[in-house]
């Protein structure tokens, strides 16, 4: 008697990609921000930062690195919060889904490893979607495409 097993798993498996591609872009805006822009602003050079004020309360933002395609970097945010995740993007572009969650032992200094997504259109016009207590701040900055 032929076991029935491995064909139900198979069966299922088929389903739930199915079923996940076919939700792909509800699925897509779950993890990337949303909302109104509470704030956008120009930061040419993230490794020299750039400061901002949302709400009343003022922010610094900077890479301790310069950000470079392809390589892990570390981003980083000074002012009081109570959650911070951050995505990178490029208007008129689907980068992927790419959300990080900042993270700070007391509320003021935060930070995470992140990667820019892959370009192939080698554009360096990129936006950080910054989340802070669930306002959309919005930092258009330039990286270039390949090594500096």
């Amino acid at each position: 008697m032929p076991r029935p097993l491995p064909a139900l798993l198979f069966i299922a498996a088929c389903i739930l990609l199915g079923v996940a591609w076919l939700n792909a872009d509800r699925l897509r805006q779950l993890a990337e921000p949303q909302g109104a822009i509470a704030h956008s602003l120009d930061c040419p050079q993230l490794q020299a930062g750039c400061t901002f004020e949302l709400a009343g309360r003022a922010f610094h933002l900077k890479t301790a690195e310069q950000p470079q395609p392809g390589q892990p970097f570390e981003l980083r945010l000074r002012g009081t919060a109570r959650t911070v995740s951050a995505s990178w993007r490029m208007e008129g572009m689907d980068m992927g889904p790419n959300r990080y969650r900042l993270l700070a032992s007391d509320g003021q200094q935060w930070s995470a490893r992140t990667a820019l997504p892959l370009c192939t259109a080698a554009r360096d016009d990129w936006q950080l979607w910054l989340s802070i207590d669930e306002r959309l701040v919005v930092v258009r900055t330039t990286i270039a495409h390949g090594k500096n």
